[in-house]
């Protein structure tokens, strides 16, 4: 047996979470900013760490090491470095990461338009890092299998750490809790096999509704794991806060990698708070509420994280677009919209989310309807992210809602289940099963078919600014010199 302490784990969650903004500030900013960013983000993390929490659970040996290759399956078979199949967003993800390997930091393209990187790049700095080092030793293709391995083992690292920090939630290491943690992470979906709208469920199944979706754990892994899996890690952590001391430090150590599941977690926090004030506020101890809030962590994760990021991302071209929440993007025609919209919050999430609410989580569950009932009705620009994205953290909340239900029943912790909401619960949990399949078994199947060459399919460019790629606006900004980021925070240009 191997006792697992809450406060080394979430020693290590917090360090992986704010690895990659303190990678940025330190490689990319001016020595004076980077030294002072630098400083400031190292004594926020002393202070959150000395925040005292005694909790520890007992794992087997083995339970650890078959979670490490459940994992280990999950993140090979999502593509995670190229070693297997990758869906198609790993077109674009590719050559970033490409480039931050290749170019020095900041990376500027030195091109006619001045254009340098300007994305949420932070989950690539760890790995490309590693890449960088191994380049300058023995070449551009040791260092870019170098960072594509590191890749694979970062992102196992935020996973397995995720799982554990929803094992503290459980408040159990057995080996069936183990189990239903990770069945229910790579299996847990809204039903999209009832919405689609043709015969072929071989493909990716989720825009069945409009414009509308929420991805499933392992749709996430497989697309846009630089944004996703940060965001577990943070939101996993979230839950296990006993207080909002660390609030601030938590949310914005995602703005390096995923600014919109950001928003779906800060609305999270700040409802919470919210409840914790009135709390404090029957009992008129505003001051002590004040306390808990304002602390150093909180406020130096403010001054330092929060502007630089917001210069940095400013001047991504692709961001200009406005915020609009009026929903005529799902259809122009609200005699379609509105029954579409309603069907698409029923198979997602509500039917399932009625069944699993009840004292305990009751806050959370308020917070996920109402949070994923208004995303779909937002739009960032021209683009259906929002929706896709900022809902990360509900659908993660709800993920676990489900995991502490079945394990409850396992160990006959639900006394009052009824036998027809568990057969409902399992039924809605096994059809939404269906996507995550569906999202595996396309990869396998091209790996298959093309004896392999799928890992490499996606892998092509060797920049963003080859010549025959036309995407390349969405990830930098064009006239560098003459940003405000570039001009007096960046590092010179070399």
């Amino acid at each position: 047996m191997i006792k697992i302490q809450y406060s080394k784990l979430r020693a290590a969650a917090l360090i992986l979470l704010l690895l990659p903004t303190f990678v940025f500030i330190v490689t990319w900013l001016k020595l004076g900013f980077a030294f002072l960013g630098a400083q400031l983000l190292a004594i926020a993390l002393f202070f959150v760490l000395k925040i005292k929490d005694d909790r520890e659970l007992e794992f087997k040996i083995s339970t650890l090491v078959i979670l490490a290759v459940g994992v280990a399956v999950w993140v090979y078979l999502a593509g995670q470095g190229g070693f297997f199949s990758q869906k198609g967003d790993h077109f674009y993800r590719n050559v970033i990461f490409r480039d931050l390997v290749n170019y020095d930091w900041p990376v500027r393209y030195h091109n006619e338009a001045d254009e340098s990187l300007v994305y949420y790049i932070g989950y690539w700095l760890v790995p490309a890092l590693f890449g960088k080092i191994f380049t300058a030793m023995a070449g551009f293709n040791a260092g870019w299998l170098a960072a594509r391995i590191v890749l694979f083992i970062w992102s196992f690292l935020f996973i397995y750490a995720s799982i554990l920090l929803v094992c503290f939630k459980l408040g159990s290491g057995k080996r069936k809790a183990m189990f239903v943690v990770l069945v229910v992470f790579v299996f847990f979906s809204g039903m999209d096999v009832l919405g689609i709208r043709n015969t072929d469920i071989t493909n990716h199944i989720e825009w069945w509704s409009f414009n509308m979706q929420f991805s499933s754990m392992t749709t996430q892994l497989f697309w846009v794991f630089n944004q996703a899996v940060p965001a577990w890690l943070a939101t996993a952590l979230t839950l296990n806060e006993k207080d909002e001391r660390a609030y601030a430090l938590i949310g914005l150590g995602l703005l390096s990698t995923s600014p919109l599941p950001l928003v779906g977690l800060a609305v999270y926090m700040l409802y919470k708070a919210v409840i914790e004030f009135n709390s404090y506020a029957k009992k008129k101890e505003f001051a002590k509420f004040i306390k808990r809030v304002a602390t150093i962590p909180n406020i130096l994760a403010v001054v330092t994280i929060l502007p630089v990021y917001s210069l940095y991302y400013r001047n991504n071209v692709a961001s200009e677009g406005s915020f609009k929440f009026i929903g005529d993007h799902i259809t122009t025609d609200p005699k379609v919209a509105i029954p579409a919209y309603i069907a698409f919050l029923l198979v997602e999430f509500a039917f399932l989310l009625i069944l699993l609410i009840n004292k305990k989580n009751k806050n959370d569950a308020i917070y996920a309807f109402a949070f994923l009932a208004f995303a779909p009705l937002a739009r960032i620009g021209t683009e259906f992210d929002f929706c896709m994205r900022a809902s990360i953290p509900a659908l993660f909340i709800i993920m676990v809602m489900l995991i502490e239900y079945f394990y409850d029943v396992l160990e006959n912790k639900e006394k009052r289940v009824h036998l027809q909401s568990l057969c409902l619960v399992v039924v809605f949990f096994l059809v939404g099963a269906v996507t995550p399949m569906v999202e595996i078994s396309n990869n396998v199947r091209r790996y298959v078919e093309t004896e392999g060459e799928s890992a490499k399919q996606l892998d092509v460019l060797e920049t963003l600014m080859d010549s025959t790629f036309e995407g390349r606006i969405n990830f930098v900004c064009v006239d560098s010199a003459n940003t405000f980021f570039y001009k007096y925070i960046a590092k010179a240009d070399t």
